[in-house]
């Protein structure tokens, strides 16, 4: 998981309510089935996505299930990590 991601599960993991140490919300969780998320707590997720990805979220782009679990959030916000090809041209 990137930085960026595990600063999106840490904060996710403070709105549950889940005391300190608690285990991290697993990756594959419905946030907003679950709790850990409700609907009004939505635009403060994106600012937080915004700040963690370092990119603007077109508001009107999102589409159902792209913030539902942690999993979806990475792949439709987050980069996904280069392969050892794209590192190797990347270097070279």
């Amino acid at each position: 998981m990137s930085g960026g991601v595990q600063e999106i599960a840490d904060w996710l993991l403070v709105q549950s309510g889940a005391p300190k140490g608690a285990a991290p919300i697993d990756r594959d969780q419905d946030l907003f089935e679950s709790g850990v998320l409700s609907s009004l707590q939505v635009m403060e997720l994106i600012v937080m996505i915004e700040q963690a990805s370092g990119k603007r979220v077109d508001r009107l782009s999102i589409g159902p299930g792209d913030l539902n679990t942690i999993d979806q959030i990475e792949q439709r916000f987050f980069d996904p990590a280069p392969t050892e090809s794209e590192q190797a041209r990347a270097a070279g």
